[in-house]
């Protein structure tokens, strides 16, 4: 007899028997919202801009091309030399134009009190 012919004959494993099923988890995570990456994502991030969920690679502002993007979360303000009111203005906006229409709508009234009795505070 050969060598081939003395070996033990091969006998299948039943591994359903043997070892638990594995756990699924196709009914947790997120799917990335990039349109070219679609991950599946167990902790997904959503963007406080677009309202859209992104894995770990993709939540970043520039990295999804967001619409918004720091616009949506960005607060401006200048502060009136004369009423010392926090005054908001969008990126982009000139300050001096924001300003003048501060100035000229009548909502702009010099503080009685002198700025050396005032407690410094943030006008945010």
């Amino acid at each position: 007899p050969s060598a081939l012919q003395q070996a033990p004959a091969f006998v299948p494993v039943d591994f359903t028997r043997a070892h638990p099923p594995m756990a699924h988890f196709s009914d947790c995570g997120t799917h990335c919202s990039d349109p070219y990456c679609r991950q599946l994502d167990f902790l997904p991030t959503k963007c406080d801009a677009c309202d859209k969920v992104f894995c770990a690679n993709h939540y970043k502002y520039e990295a999804h091309d967001c619409p918004k993007g720091r616009m949506a979360t960005d607060k401006r303000v200048i502060v009136c030399p004369l009423c010392a009111k926090a005054i908001p203005h969008r990126a982009g906006e000139d300050e001096n134009a924001v300003w003048e229409l501060h100035a000229s709508t009548g909502g702009c009234r010099p503080s009685e009190v002198p700025a050396a009795a005032q407690k410094p505070r943030c006008p945010v």
